[in-house]
């Protein structure tokens, strides 16, 4: 009878031991397939950013979709969308209300704000102050935000997705416009003294 009472004990600990190890051995398999995927992201990232400094930007949204087959994990698949950063003019609004408080005082007490009393400086700061919100398109216009999706499924048989966002400027983007302007410009010279064929 303790013969029959301890192999029972065995079996239900051996039982309990065993669930845990299956359970500890997939968990670490979906710690990997989240390390391969964050790595094959942030590799596919670095390759989008690449191109888009070579290429320039484009006007619209871009949006592309492929797998990484090549890199040897065909499991796991991604979608990117490529999207212009748009300031719309109520947060234009807001941040020029709110440095006009700060430097010439509008608040409610009538107190003064930083360059209140300094009237020299002040005469200008309207004017500089006005020019941000072209500053702050033309800054707009240098930038993307890349959301990069990455899916694959789990030992579990669950999809997953790791969603990278990351936001990639283009400080030449004027150069490369006036020189994108040049060439087409000095095509159509060449043209224009060539004369239709």
């Amino acid at each position: 009878m303790e013969v029959l009472i301890a192999i029972t004990i065995l079996a239900l600990v051996l039982t309990v031991l065993l669930g845990t190890q299956s359970n500890a051995v997939q968990r670490g398999a979906m710690a990997n397939q989240t390390t391969t995927a964050t790595l094959l992201g942030r590799s596919r990232m670095l390759e989008i950013e690449s191109d888009l400094l070579a290429d320039g930007f484009n006007e619209g949204e871009q949006t592309d979709r492929g797998d990484f087959r090549k890199e040897g994990f065909a499991d796991f698949d991604w979608d990117v969308l490529i999207e212009p950063i748009e300031i719309d003019d109520t947060a234009t609004e807001s941040l020029m209300g709110q440095m006009n408080g700060s430097l010439f005082g509008e608040g409610d007490d009538g107190s003064g704000g930083t360059f209140t009393g300094n009237a020299a400086f002040a005469q200008y700061l309207p004017m500089v102050v006005g020019l941000l919100p072209d500053f702050i398109n033309r800054l707009g216009k240098k930038m993307r935000k890349v959301t990069l999706e990455i899916r694959w499924r789990d030992v579990r048989g669950s999809d997953k997705t790791l969603t990278l966002v990351q936001y990639v400027s283009d400080l030449h983007a004027d150069d490369r416009a006036k020189e994108l302007d040049a060439a087409t410009q000095g095509a159509d010279v060449i043209d224009g003294l060539l004369g239709d064929p």
